[in-house]
């Protein structure tokens, strides 16, 4: 399951496209910016226009993806001795109201000890692991986390929404990094930051690049 995991993440994170993202950016970036259940719909509503904006300005930013940093719709326990009898012989009940509200669709046990819980990728996984972690017999509760590092032909988004800026990043298939901040006044996205190693690709989405970095 963990070599699965691991492809998953890596063909999300290749996608150099916006609109060809396997998570959508703005649900993505809303995610990461508000660990609520659900984001609140200004919140969407903020972000989606503010990707629309940069576009606009900057549109080599709009093929880039925001990566999770964790795989959506599932979170993976850990039973108490006891209570893993019970869930086992199908007697353990503590989780019919949330497996409601999250809409559960299944599990599945590793042999490394833990339970997948799976449910509707609409939800903040990092919510569903709090509350499932509240339930009386769950021992952990947790994401699934994987993350970038030293991986090559990735891009990320990350958005701060204290001071309204958002954090663009791409490493090539060299591995060197790319980096960009836009921040906003009023309705003006500005490039404030850009680092990096001159890009040496020739395709039309980065040809740009090179007279600005």
């Amino acid at each position: 399951m963990q070599t699965l995991l691991v492809l998953w993440a890596l063909s999300l994170a290749v996608s150099v496209a916006g609109e060809n993202c396997l998570t959508p950016r703005t649900t993505t970036l809303a995610f990461k910016a508000d660990l609520s259940l659900v984001p609140p719909p200004e919140l969407i509503a903020q972000i989606d226009s503010d990707l629309e904006l940069i576009a606009g300005a900057f549109p080599f930013l709009d093929t880039l993806c925001s990566f999770p940093g964790w795989s959506p719709g599932l979170v993976l326990l850990v039973f108490t001795p006891e209570a893993e009898e019970e869930w086992e012989a199908g007697e353990f009940d503590g989780f019919h109201e949330l497996h409601e509200l999250v809409g559960y669709t299944g599990s599945t046990y590793s042999p490394a000890g833990f339970y997948q819980m799976n449910f509707d990728h609409s939800f903040n996984a990092h919510a569903v692991a709090a509350l499932y972690a509240e339930i009386p017999g769950v021992k952990y509760a947790f994401v699934n986390s994987f993350g970038t590092w030293f991986e090559c032909n990735v891009t990320d988004i990350e958005y701060h929404p204290d001071d309204r800026r958002y954090f663009y990043w791409y490493y090539d298939e060299d591995c060197r990094r790319y980096r960009w901040v836009v921040q906003f006044e009023g309705n003006v996205p500005s490039l404030i930051s850009g680092s990096g190693f001159p890009v040496s690709s020739t395709t039309e989405t980065f040809g740009s690049l090179k007279a600005r970095w």
